[in-house]
């Protein structure tokens, strides 16, 4: 009965909720603890929250802390900067500079090491790194040599997982980012002239349609 008064200033003290709703929340809730593990449903309907704030409650309570991270942010802008590039060299001259690679791979090693010394990543993250960037080059290496694709494409993949880190998303299979952008690219060009084909074929039946009126 003591800490009363501090669980409730602890509660109203999380944005979103305020006085009101924390009294609401530990009546019904009994604990902190039975709080933070509540889904948004659960929030919602026992204290008599909207749903939506419900939801920004148990993102604040539930979310991974992350570090802000201006490297993540620079590694993003470079990769932009460098796909850019090589777009418009490649409709311009029909041609890549290997030199684009051999100046963004390396910066993208420098900004790894920056990161792991100044700690905003640890050993693991710099070791699966590395990996990420061996597979990316077998991977490559192999689907040139397949003909699947120009070296233009194998070298940009290689340079992406240089300059992109690890992707450890829950949602993800697997974290090797480059590989991920390769998967999903076959599965788009896959789709997409699926969606061309239907779209001719809708086209062709209207245009019948139109000439049999006439």
């Amino acid at each position: 009965m003591i800490f009363i008064k501090q669980q409730l200033n602890i509660i109203a003290s999380i944005p979103y909720i305020g006085e009101k709703y924390a009294e609401r929340l530990l009546k019904n809730f009994k604990t902190i603890k039975n709080i933070i593990n509540a889904s948004p449903q659960e929030i919602s309907s026992k204290a008599k929250i909207p749903y939506k704030t419900s939801i920004k409650i148990w993102r604040i309570l539930n979310e991974e802390y992350k570090r802000w991270n201006m490297f993540s942010y620079l590694r993003k802008i470079l990769c932009l900067i460098m796909l850019l590039i090589c777009s418009y060299k490649d409709i311009k001259t029909r041609e890549v500079d290997d030199r684009i690679w051999l100046i963004f791979s390396p910066i993208g090693i420098i900004i790894t090491l920056f990161e792991f010394f100044l700690k905003f990543i640890d050993f693991s993250y710099l070791i699966l790194y590395f990996i990420s960037i061996l597979i990316t080059i077998i991977v490559s290496i192999i689907i040139y040599y397949s003909k699947f694709v120009g070296g233009a494409d194998s070298k940009s993949l290689i340079s992406i997982s240089f300059l992109d880190l690890i992707n450890l998303n829950k949602n993800t299979i697997h974290p090797f980012t480059s590989i991920i952008i390769l998967t999903n690219s076959c599965i788009i060009s896959l789709i997409i002239p699926y969606l061309l084909d239907i779209k001719l074929r809708i086209l062709k039946k209207d245009l019948q349609f139109q000439l049999r009126k006439i």
